[in-house]
């Protein structure tokens, strides 16, 4: 039994030296056969470039990177598309250093990570990434325009006066790119070197303040708005039963002419109309 084993384990050892001089030997042809050149089996990308010499791999990646940047990127929604091309919205392809990072495939400084390579290399293809970056301004830029075709982004309910009439201006949800989750399966298309044509995806955002909300203020102001106000100035006194407000929380003149002066009553706090008290400030100048 015992000799058996010392046997068995004689053929092991023999094999593995045989391996090991086998690797050593294909790593040795191969280095004198391929000082020049890219290795065998090795690929950047989709592009073989094993045996070419760098001016040759260089021209190749090229051609096959500017191909890819020419493609065209199509995103879908409800039955709209948008497309670009990939070179418009930012994409670049580094094609030295793929290209270097494949010169280095079997070149390595380790003498065991070389032989390793080269028994790799002899049971498999060796496949380089192309090295691809986006410029997101660009591709931000790209995404501003869907996002306009798309709703754009959420608008306030706000209130709307006319003479003494209060009404109330809807809100607007917005409906824009989900940059996040597009990025990502771009990035993905771009990794596997694919067409990019995906759905979409389209983040809703809700307005902060609604029409609801804005019910009790618009209450508040109407009532405001159709009570008189006295204003005086000195000895001069009028009566003002209608204030113009630019806006929700805008500042309003009311003027009251005498003869040399002229009244200004400004509301500087609309916010008073949720509950804080309300306050005029008055100045005088000459006319």
């Amino acid at each position: 039994m015992r000799s058996r084993l010392r046997v068995l384990a004689g053929r092991l050892v023999f094999a593995l030296a045989a391996s090991l001089l086998g690797a050593l030997a294909a790593l040795v042809v191969i280095r004198a056969t391929h000082a020049d050149t890219f290795y065998p089996a090795v690929e950047i990308a989709d592009v073989p470039v094993g045996g070419m010499t760098r001016d040759q791999a260089r021209a190749a990646l090229a051609s096959r990177a500017d191909a890819f940047n020419g493609s065209v990127a199509t995103y879908t929604h409800e039955g709209r598309a948008w497309s670009a091309s990939l070179a418009d919205i930012g994409v670049s392809a580094d094609v030295d250093a793929a290209l270097q990072e494949a010169w280095q495939v079997g070149r390595e400084d380790a003498a065991l990570d070389r032989l390793a390579t080269a028994t790799g290399l002899l049971q498999q293809d060796r496949q380089v990434p192309l090295p691809l970056a986006i410029d997101r301004t660009r591709l931000d830029a790209w995404f501003d325009l869907i996002d306009i075709d798309l709703g754009g982004k959420p608008g306030n309910a706000s209130l709307a006066i006319d003479g003494t009439t209060v009404a109330i201006l809807p809100e607007k949800d917005g409906f824009l790119v989900d940059r996040q989750l597009a990025s990502a399966e771009l990035v993905e298309d771009l990794r596997q070197l694919t067409p990019v044509n995906e759905a979409l995806p389209v983040a809703h955002v809700p307005a902060k303040v609604t029409a609801r909300d804005l019910e009790a203020a618009r209450g508040q102001l109407a009532i405001a708005l159709s009570t008189p106000l006295q204003v005086r100035q000195g000895k001069a006194s009028g009566t003002c039963h209608q204030l113009r407000w630019a806006s929700s929380w805008s500042r309003t003149s009311i003027r009251r002419r005498s003869a040399r002066r002229r009244s200004r009553c400004r509301w500087i706090n609309l916010r008073s109309l949720h509950g804080s008290t309300r306050r005029c400030a008055r100045r005088s100048t000459r006319r």
